[in-house]
């Protein structure tokens, strides 16, 4: 009997003590594990949000004329272009002169002056294929005919101070200068349409 009192005794008294001891600890554990949850959430959500402003500045220097980390500032450059006409009267070639003004007729920008002409005979492809030679007889390339003097392919280079910013590339005034560009050109008695082949400083 007094074995048995003994041992109700004794568990009555653990029980107590057990419940108190598992009751506190868990809720403390739980609650750190919460807060570290939360700030390693909030961690990996600031370096989303980092990570995807860094990326739209970095995508808008790229692939708009703005500057994010420039001046923006336009510099003064010296370029000679050089501008493409095919199929022109070899009699008009005659009243192009080096040093006459150019005018894009689009803006009416004057955007330089002729440095040097120059002209080869204009050629056009056929739609005859012919065999080449070099290649072996089995091998055909695409004819060309060449007009003997009625019509030239003719090159203008043209120099001019032009504004340049990063981005954004040459302009003359209001006239944007860039190769594979099309101009229809003004000259003081001519006027022709081309496309600008090459450029360099």
């Amino acid at each position: 009997m007094n074995h048995e009192k003994n041992d109700s005794a004794l568990q009555g008294e653990q029980t107590p003590r057990r419940k108190r001891g598992f009751g506190k600890q868990p809720s403390s554990d739980h609650e750190k594990k919460d807060q570290s949850r939360r700030w390693l959430f909030w961690t990996v959500d600031i370096l989303l949000v980092v990570a995807i402003v860094a990326a739209v500045l970095v995508a808008v220097s790229l692939l708009t004329p703005f500057s994010l980390f420039g001046s923006g500032e336009d510099e003064l450059r010296s370029i000679t272009y050089t501008v493409e006409f095919v199929g022109v009267d070899s009699e008009q070639v005659s009243q192009l002169k080096v040093g006459d003004t150019v005018t894009d007729v689009k803006t009416g920008s004057v955007i330089g002056t002729v440095s040097a002409i120059n002209n080869r005979p204009y050629e056009v492809y056929t739609d005859t294929p012919i065999p080449d030679k070099e290649l072996g007889e089995d091998v055909y390339v695409v004819g060309t005919y060449t007009y003997p003097d009625s019509y030239v392919t003719l090159t203008v280079t043209i120099s001019v101070t032009a504004e340049y910013r990063a981005g954004l590339g040459y302009s003359a005034e209001d006239c944007r200068i860039a190769v594979g560009s099309e101009y229809e050109l003004r000259f003081p008695s001519y006027t022709a349409s081309g496309s600008c082949i090459g450029m360099r400083e």
